[in-house]
């Protein structure tokens, strides 16, 4: 199991679980391995990217990635940005996944909320992009977001591409204990389904330039749950621990 929630989850609606060898083990990220990037090589693409979106250097971008789904929390996210908007900031947000308005009943409700809240400028649909993409969008992103509406938990293979790159995060709390999880200078956490919690949390990073440079610097301290290495050294200790058993 990827979450420790949907472990306990489980183990409520079948007792029988919990007397079996489990374990809730994350999923790592996917995608072009950050390390292969150089400063100067981060630095340009950066810029080249920014420039084909109509970015200046001291603009906020905010990266939502991942197909759109009802739990994602993107019409909270829209609400947001509407509210800092009354706060006078106006950062761009750009969301990169797989976007079907013209065949999917709720892609298209989603498409039509920006312009219904007066933030249609502000969103950039991306639409799916090819894996060499994903780099350029990630350096070119200052935030990234994810107001997931049940919640952080360690099955977002999403978030974790994000955090990958450096990049500061704000999203939700989890749904329950997660144990080592806790807010951090790189990852923030807002209440779930809360339009004005969000802005809150989005705000400081948004109008404060020193802040944000703060965060993108800070200690990627939460990553470390998501490195393949440890991942694969959870299965190797549950595959151990079924052979003592055997």
């Amino acid at each position: 199991m990827p979450c420790p929630l949907e472990l306990q989850a489980l183990v409520r609606a079948h007792r029988s679980v919990e007397e079996k060898i489990n374990a809730a083990i994350p999923v790592g990220p996917v995608g072009p391995n950050p390390d292969d990037y150089t400063p100067t090589k981060r630095a340009a693409l950066r810029q080249q990217v920014r420039e084909k979106w109509g970015v200046g250097d001291d603009d906020v971008v905010l990266l939502h990635y991942g197909t759109p789904t009802p739990s994602k929390g993107l019409e909270v996210l829209f609400k947001a940005l509407r509210i800092l908007s009354l706060e006078r900031e106006t950062p761009l947000l750009v969301i990169a996944g797989d976007f079907r308005p013209h065949e999917d009943d709720f892609h298209k409700l989603l498409a039509g909320q920006p312009k219904g809240l007066g933030v249609s400028d502000q969103v950039r649909w991306l639409g799916r992009r090819p894996m060499e993409e994903l780099p350029g969008i990630f350096l070119a992103a200052d935030i990234g977001v994810f107001p997931f509406l049940d919640g952080f938990s360690y099955r977002r293979s999403s978030l974790t591409g994000v955090l990958n790159w450096d990049l500061p995060i704000v999203t939700t709390e989890p749904d329950g204990d997660l144990g080592d999880i806790r807010e951090q200078d790189k990852v923030r956490f807002a209440a779930r389904n809360d339009p004005k919690a969000l802005a809150t949390a989005l705000l400081p990073l948004i109008a404060n330039p020193k802040a944000l440079e703060f965060a993108r610097n800070a200690p990627n301290t939460l990553m470390e749950s998501f490195r393949w290495d440890r991942i694969a050294d959870e299965y190797i200790d549950i595959y151990r621990e079924v052979k003592k058993q055997r």
